[in-house]
């Protein structure tokens, strides 16, 4: 392992699992070997692949539930190899991913290039992008990944273990924030509200988090490092202006994560707890979510109960995950 100089992976698109394996791993190798790290896209590892000559490539990934992982790239003449991405990569469906191709390729030759063209029917290909080839690569991105990690190296565009982050996309125009048909914030019959966690809420969150060893422990530069970053969806819930609990989520395609959630001491048992996990499950639901993880401590009754209420079953078992003091985390799944 001292031998190795840079370690590559794929930031995303992709599964939350698959990505999360990865990412995990090229983050402790780099950290405890003191090495960059050269951050991927999938879909360029794809566009990659391309055999031909055409000026502009639009690779694509399955996402499952009639979407795609899509995104634009074109050649640049000036420099033999390298693809300069158009846009943004996005989750789209397959007609919006062939409007978007049928846009940039502005009467240029496109090919369509993904490890599963079936996923794209040809009579709808061809209404949308007339004489656009498909080829097929390979869904092995190892090799391909490697190579453009070495050219990112030889560039200088590295990261270390802290920089590295994973690409999450959701549906463009997804929102956090939980509104009534009156453009309202969502609020229940209970007096408690539900919003979009502010940079603001960041003091009185971490209170919240410090009485509640339960939880996952996060800093205050985390926290603000994620309300500004724009990725994990982030609820807080009040109750009579005062922020009684939180909850942090990612979504990747047809999946959602509840990475934490907390409920203050002085508000627990008041249904707080239910009103922002149902806000998360809905908020999945609305933006085609299939599936619902989440992780919890094994002694963590009250939080279990109310997760089975709400229709979760124990997937998994992660001995000693937690510390201080270690316990093991029980995983469970819904499937909306």
């Amino acid at each position: 392992m001292n031998s190795v100089d840079v370690f590559a992976a794929v930031a995303g698109p992709g599964s939350f699992t698959g990505l999360r394996v990865g990412l995990t791993a090229v983050k402790g190798w780099a950290e405890v070997y003191g090495k960059p790290i050269a951050a991927i896209s999938g879909l360029e590892a794809i566009a990659a692949q391309a055999s031909g000559h055409q000026e502009v490539i639009c690779p694509f990934l399955d996402a499952r539930r009639g979407h795609v992982f899509g995104s634009t790239y074109r050649r640049e003449p000036s420099k033999p190899g390298i693809l300069q991405l158009q846009g943004e990569e996005a989750i789209l469906t397959i007609e919006e991913f062939l409007s978007q191709v049928r846009q940039n390729c502005r009467g240029g030759q496109v090919v369509l290039v993904s490890a599963t063209p079936e996923v794209l029917p040809h009579d709808l290909v061809e209404s949308f992008v007339p004489g656009a080839q498909i080829e097929q690569v390979s869904a092995s991105l190892a090799p391909t990944i490697g190579r453009l990690a070495s050219d990112r190296a030889k560039r200088g565009e590295l990261v270390d273990a802290l920089g590295l982050d994973a690409n999450y996309i959701r549906r463009s125009g997804a929102d956090g924030r939980v509104m009534s048909a009156g453009g309202e914030e969502s609020r229940g019959s209970s007096g408690v509200s539900v919003r979009t966690l502010a940079t603001t809420d960041v003091p009185a969150i971490l209170e919240i988090l410090r009485e509640s060893p339960e939880a996952s422990g996060w800093s205050r530069h985390a926290l603000l490092q994620m309300t500004s970053a724009g990725g994990p969806s982030m609820w807080v819930a009040e109750r009579d202006g005062v922020v009684a609990g939180l909850l942090i989520g990612r979504s990747a395609a047809d999946e959602f994560e509840i990475m934490n959630m907390a409920v203050s001491v002085a508000h627990r048992r008041q249904g707080i707890g239910s009103r922002l996990l149902e806000t998360a499950l809905d908020f999945s639901r609305k933006g085609g979510g299939a599936r619902v993880y989440l992780e919890v401590r094994a002694s963590n009754a009250p939080a279990i109960a109310l997760y089975k209420l709400q229709g979760f079953t124990e997937c998994g078992r992660r001995a000693d995950y937690y510390r201080n003091p270690v316990e093991d985390a029980i995983l469970f799944a819904l499937t909306l």
